[in-house]
C-alpha cells in the first residue's frame, strides 16, 4: 500500500493529469498548483493532495426523500445499486431492443420492489426515444416518483447536473419551496449521488468536471472512478493499473475538497483486463477480483468510502457465463467490504444492455449475500445445550420447541431456485432459472405499489421538467 501510495503522488506531481476545464485550471493555479493552461494541463503537489484528501469525511449519511430509506455509507456498510446507462434492454418476451421510457418506468418498480437494492436509479437506461437535451429530466422524474430510495443521477455536463441536483432538492423540500430554498436545504444534506468517470490514463474532460464542480458547490456526493482496460488504457501489470487509478481518484478527491472542504466523495474502482486474444474488455475474471480488493485496500488507507464493481458479465444472455461471471464480481466486492456496489443488478452483454431477468437473478445473489453476512450471537440460547440434552442420541429436533419457535425464520428462503422434487418439478413445467426469474420480474411489476410522495411534491417536480424542457429543446 506505502509502495502504490508514494508511486501515485510522484504521477501527480511528475506527470500531472489533464483537466480539460479552464475554470478548474483556473482553481488549481489558486492553489499553487503549476498549471500549463494551454495545454489543459497541471501538476499537483504531493502534500497539497494529502492535506485536501485528508478533508473528506469517513462516513456519511445519504438522504432519501423517504427519510425510512436513508443510508450510511462508509464504514463498513454494504450498498448495493442497480444497472445504469445501458442503451439496450431485453426480456425473453421481446428480446433485445432500443432502451425507452417504457422500460425505465418499468426498471424502477423492479428496483422500488427489491429490498436487496438499497440505492435508487439515476439513469437506469438510455431511454432513446426522449431527446438527448431533455432525457436526464424524464429519467430524474421517475427516479423520483417511482422510487424513494437514495438516487443516483447523471451529471455529464453542468446543465444535466444542475437540473438533476435541483430535483431532488425539491423533491426534499415539499411543493412550495422556491428552487433557491430548495438547494439551500440539501447544501449539507448529501441526497444525490453522481458518478464521475476519469477518462484514462490521466484526464479529466470537461463535461465530467462540470458536473464534479456542480456536486461539490452543492454539497453532494461524486463517486470518483476511472475507467480503466488493463494493458489499453494502463500498464498491463494489475499493480501499475491500481497506482494509476489511486492517483486519478486522488486528484479528484483534492479537487472536490478544494471546492468545498468536508464535501463527501466516494473512492471509485472500475478496472478489468484486456481480452489480448479477442480484443474483447471480459468481466468476471480473476484480475477484476485481485483488482478489487487491492483497491479496497487503497481506499481504506486514505478513509474514503469505497465504491466497487457489481453483477458484470460479457454474455449475451441470462446464462450460466452471466450467472459465474456477475456472482464472482458480487462476491468480490461484497468481501472487499466495498461500501457502494453499482452495477449490482441487470447488467448484461459488457454493459450494452439491462435485462429484467438478469435483474431478478442479480438480486437473488445479493439476497444470498445479506443472508450470509447476518450476525448469529453464540449464546446459551443459540447453543441450545439443553435441547441437545433433551432429545439426545439418536433422536431429532424437529419438533422441539426451540425448533418450533424458530423455523419460520431459521434460514434463507429463495423464491427463485427450485427446490421441489422432479416429479413435481415436471408437472410445473420444467421451468429453468431465467423463466423464473421471467416469471418473477412480472410479478414483482403487477405488485408494485407507489411510494408515498406528496401530490404537490410531484407537481412540483412535473412543473420543473417541463419548464426546463422548454428551455432546452428551443
Amino acid at each position: 500500500v506505502a509502495t502504490i501510495h508514494h508511486a501515485s503522488l510522484r504521477v501527480l506531481e511528475e506527470t500531472g493529469v489533464d483537466f480539460w476545464d479552464a475554470e478548474i485550471l483556473s482553481l488549481l493555479k489558486t492553489a499553487g498548483m503549476k498549471v500549463d493552461e494551454k495545454g489543459r494541463h497541471a501538476w499537483l503537489d504531493r502534500g497539497w493532495v494529502m492535506e485536501m484528501v485528508g478533508r473528506a469525511p469517513a462516513q456519511f449519511t445519504m438522504h432519501a426523500w423517504n427519510p425510512a430509506k436513508n443510508v450510511l455509507v462508509g464504514g463498513n456498510h454494504l450498498l448495493y445499486a442497480p444497472v445504469g446507462g445501458p442503451p439496450f434492454v431485453t426480456d425473453f418476451d421481446r428480446g433485445r431492443r432500443d432502451g425507452n421510457m417504457a422500460d425505465v418506468q418499468t426498471l424502477n418498480k423492479l428496483v422500488q420492489m427489491a429490498d436487496a437494492i438499497v440505492i435508487g436509479g439515476g439513469h437506469l437506461i438510455e431511454p432513446l426515444d426522449v431527446p438527448v437535451p431533455v432525457r436526464h429530466l424524464e429519467t430524474m422524474f421517475y427516479d423520483l416518483t417511482l422510487i424513494d430510495k437514495v438516487p443516483q443521477s447523471t451529471v455529464l455536463g453542468k446543465v444535466a447536473a444542475e437540473d438533476s441536483i435541483t430535483m431532488v432538492a425539491l423533491a426534499h423540500a415539499g411543493g412550495a419551496a422556491t428552487v433557491a430554498d430548495a438547494l439551500a436545504g440539501i447544501q449539507h444534506k448529501p441526497a444525490v449521488l453522481g458518478v464521475i468517470n476519469v477518462n484514462s490514463p490521466l484526464r479529466y474532460d470537461g463535461p465530467m468536471l462540470e458536473g464534479l464542480l456542480t456536486l461539490a458547490r452543492h454539497g453532494q456526493v461524486p463517486v470518483l472512478t476511472p475507467f480503466i482496460i488493463v494493458g489499453a488504457n494502463s500498464p498491463i501489470t494489475l499493480p501499475a493499473a491500481i497506482m494509476q487509478q489511486n492517483a486519478e481518484v486522488l486528484a479528484g478527491a483534492a479537487l472536490v475538497q478544494f471546492v468545498n472542504p468536508g464535501c463527501p466523495v466516494v473512492y471509485g474502482h472500475f478496472i478489468t483486463p484486456l481480452d489480448m486474444r479477442a480484443g474483447a474488455v471480459p468481466f468476471g475474471t480473476p484480475e477484476e477480483v485481485w483488482a478489487v480488493f487491492a483497491a479496497a485496500q487503497m481506499a481504506r488507507f486514505y478513509h474514503l468510502p469505497f465504491r466497487g464493481g457489481g453483477g458484470l458479465t460479457t454474455s449475451q444472455i441470462p446464462d450460466a457465463q452471466a450467472a459465474y461471471e456477475s456472482t464472482f464480481g458480487l462476491w468480490a466486492a461484497t468481501m472487499a467490504h466495498a461500501n457502494l456496489i453499482l452495477q449490482g443488478a441487470g447488467w448484461l452483454d459488457g454493459g450494452l444492455v439491462a435485462s429484467f431477468e438478469k435483474f431478478v437473478l442479480d438480486v437473488e445473489i445479493i439476497e444470498r449475500f445479506y443472508a450470509f453476512l447476518q450476525e448469529r450471537p453464540i449464546n446459551a440460547e443459540s447453543l441450545a445445550a439443553e435441547y441437545i440434552h433433551q432429545v439426545g442420541p439418536g433422536g431429532h429436533h424437529l419438533d422441539t420447541e426451540h425448533t418450533m419457535a424458530r423455523y419460520r425464520t431459521a434460514f434463507h428462503h429463495s423464491e427463485l431456485s427450485s427446490r421441489l422434487a422432479h416429479g413435481a418439478w415436471v408437472e410445473q413445467g420444467e421451468q429453468d432459472t431465467g423463466r423464473r426469474a421471467h416469471r418473477k420480474w412480472k410479478e414483482m411489476v403487477a405488485n408494485y405499489t407507489p411510494p408515498p410522495m406528496d401530490e404537490a411534491v410531484v407537481e412540483a417536480l412535473r412543473d420543473f421538467k417541463e419548464r426546463r424542457k422548454e428551455v432546452l429543446l428551443r
